[in-house]
């Protein structure tokens, strides 16, 4: 074993070679800062070819740059078109699957007369129609 000086922090420690190098706490810090640089330029050599290679969009065909590997080859339009068409159909099966639908028609303007009276007691019109459903089932019997 040998006495040697830490390069870095200029700290004494034992090594098994007689060369100066880094002490337990340098070197782990030095593999430390290693790994993040080593990932911080990984990524941003990724993103650099990502954003260089310009496609076109799948659905319109628009000349688009990819922000990411993972745009799907849409532009932010279509991207938000196909979210917004997909929450649709998600909410359109589980209304479906957990409610039923009652439709009746009123005469024009009376709609927006029960949605005002309603508003006015804290409800919506569904919410209204169905208590004053309940009510008259319960003085009704």
């Amino acid at each position: 074993m040998f006495d040697v000086i830490c390069k870095d922090c200029g700290t004494g420690y034992t090594s098994k070679v007689n060369k100066n190098g880094l002490c337990e706490v340098c070197r782990a810090r030095h593999i430390a800062e290693t790994k993040r640089n080593y990932y911080i330029n990984k990524r941003k050599e990724h993103n650099k070819a990502v954003k260089d290679t310009l496609t076109y969009c799948e659905k319109c065909g628009k000349l688009i740059a990819p922000k990411s590997g993972t745009s799907g080859g849409l532009c932010e339009t279509c991207q938000l078109l196909k979210e917004q068409k997909y929450k649709t159909k998600n909410t359109i099966r589980y209304r479906k699957e957990h409610y039923d639908c009652i439709q009746f028609k009123v005469a024009k303007g009376e709609r927006d007369k029960l949605r005002k009276y309603a508003e006015e007691r804290g409800m919506n019109l569904a919410e209204f129609v169905r208590t004053s459903m309940e009510f008259y089932m319960e003085t009704h019997k």
